[in-house]
């Protein structure tokens, strides 16, 4: 199952940023999500433009960036403004 298999990535030293997105609703679930190593939790049904704004957050935090520009070599992304430079 994907708790498994992300305290399995966690154990490894695997650092890459987990959203889990499931219909387990329970505060419970939420917790042993969190706990085994995920960034985020949503629960079904959700809006895609929070998800998006959820991955991108992630992103962001997993690159120690608190600004909302993704970066890709000399690409510089600003989803707010959709801009590209």
């Amino acid at each position: 199952d994907g708790i498994s298999l992300l305290r399995k990535l966690r154990r490894e030293g695997q650092t890459l940023p987990v959203l889990i997105l499931t219909a387990r609703d329970a505060l419970d679930d939420r917790v042993l999500g969190l706990d085994a190593g995920s960034d985020d939790y949503m629960v079904k049904p959700f809006a895609l433009q929070e998800l998006k704004a959820r991955l991108r957050a992630l992103v962001r935090r997993s690159k120690g960036q608190a600004q909302a520009v993704l970066e890709y070599g000399d690409i510089l992304i600003y989803p707010e403004s959709q801009q590209v430079t």
